[in-house]
């Protein structure tokens, strides 16, 4: 298990906060969602067209686009999300080398 920890001191050395990272879940996480956004872009469906007339048909008509349009948010949600999660993963591995060069 690799762990960052990320501090900020006061002047006195006294520690002020402290953020622990976990590499491996957050790779294991971003693995996880990357496996969800696939299904959803490969399950896709389009909406339904439906023959006939009435409020039936029209609601069951808006139902299928509503439905395709949160199949569009969710992978832009789950791309957005994976993207976030790789430049904190980044971010924290190239400060913890940074900071590790700087010790030795």
């Amino acid at each position: 298990m690799r762990r960052i920890n990320i501090c900020s001191r006061l002047q006195g050395g006294e520690i002020l906060s402290e953020i622990k990272i976990d590499v491996d879940s957050l790779e294991s996480g971003i693995k996880n969602l990357k496996e969800l956004k696939n299904k959803i872009s490969t399950n896709k469906s389009n909406a339904p067209t439906v023959v006939g007339g009435g409020s039936t048909v029209a609601n069951i008509e808006k139902i299928g686009i509503d439905f395709k349009n949160i199949e569009d948010k969710m992978e832009l949600l789950l791309q957005n999300t994976i993207s976030l999660l790789n430049n904190i993963k980044s971010s924290y591995v190239s400060t913890d080398n940074n900071a590790a060069k700087t010790i030795k």
